[in-house]
């Protein structure tokens, strides 16, 4: 039987700073993650997330990012994409 693990998507567009902390929340606790930001989010914000992230890159990855604005189709193309990176990886 193939082992199972909890995976999370998360999708942002600001306070990444917040979003690395729920990341490394669930990946200290054995799920996989997957981390979508909008691009419309800070390049800088994005930077830093991205490098608090890395020591975890055995739990945590970094989905391909789009613009998603609210309301459009968009949010669950993503949410669909991110959770089949998650699946794909892990």
């Amino acid at each position: 039987m193939a082992r199972r693990m909890l995976g999370i998507c998360i999708m942002a567009h600001s306070r990444l700073y917040r979003v690395g902390e729920l990341a490394e929340h669930f990946a200290e606790r054995g799920c996989a993650v997957s981390v979508h930001v909008d691009t419309c989010a800070n390049d800088r914000d994005f930077a830093t997330l991205k490098a608090r992230l890395a020591p975890l890159s055995d739990r945590v990855i970094l989905a391909s990012r789009r613009r998603c604005p609210w309301g459009s189709f968009a949010l669950a193309t993503t949410a669909v994409d991110a959770s089949q990176e998650l699946a794909e990886t892990f």
